[in-house]
């Protein structure tokens, strides 16, 4: 639900979300608040940080986690769950990135539909996104799409054994990516 009642401007909303205590998106002149997370859904995130930063030392790509702002042309802004940007011209704002390489998004019952339709939608309008990856928070389930030509396109979800991150160069396993999620059992992935 908007927590604004007349649209914005992209320009207006940053300035705003600059005097939040809280965490806003926004879509299409719309401003909405943002929910907090679940230990499942932390502890995934936390799992990708460990295991994707150790592949990024001593380069230029960083990795961000959940409270670094993306700004879209769309124009829009969200906070993924996790995004790598190894572009020069993100070294400029501390508080906002523009030009990502990979975003994640960890899928819940409540986020699943946006993440796959217009967060898609939206960030396919970002020329540096390699890949956009939406990792299941509920079941073993892994989906990626990769840039091809000016489309993100996607091949069957992963529900078991590893998957490669092309952008950065980065093998992962089902396995590594849910450990200590609270539904996982040792013959689940």
């Amino acid at each position: 639900m908007s927590v604004n009642p007349q649209p914005l401007t992209l320009a207006e909303f940053l300035a705003w979300e600059e005097r939040q205590p809280a965490k806003h998106e926004f879509r299409a002149g719309s401003v909405f608040a943002m929910a907090g997370a679940t230990d499942d859904h932390n502890q995934i995130v936390s799992n990708l940080v460990a295991l994707i930063r150790p592949g990024l030392r001593g380069g230029a790509c960083r990795i961000y986690a959940n409270d670094m702002m993306l700004v879209t042309d769309y124009p829009g802004s969200r906070y993924p769950d996790l995004l790598v940007t190894c572009d020069p011209r993100d070294a400029q704002d501390h508080r906002k990135k523009r030009h990502p390489k990979l975003i994640i998004e960890v899928l819940s019952d409540a986020t699943a539909a946006v993440d796959a339709s217009d967060k898609l939608d939206e960030y396919q309008t970002i020329e540096t996104l390699e890949e956009y990856v939406l990792i299941d928070l509920r079941r073993p389930s892994v989906r990626i799409y990769r840039r091809v030509g000016s489309d993100l396109q996607t091949g069957p979800a992963l529900i078991s054994g590893s998957l490669f991150l092309t952008s950065i160069e980065r093998g992962l396993t089902l396995l590594d990516v849910y450990e200590d999620v609270s539904w996982v059992q040792s013959n689940a992935i």
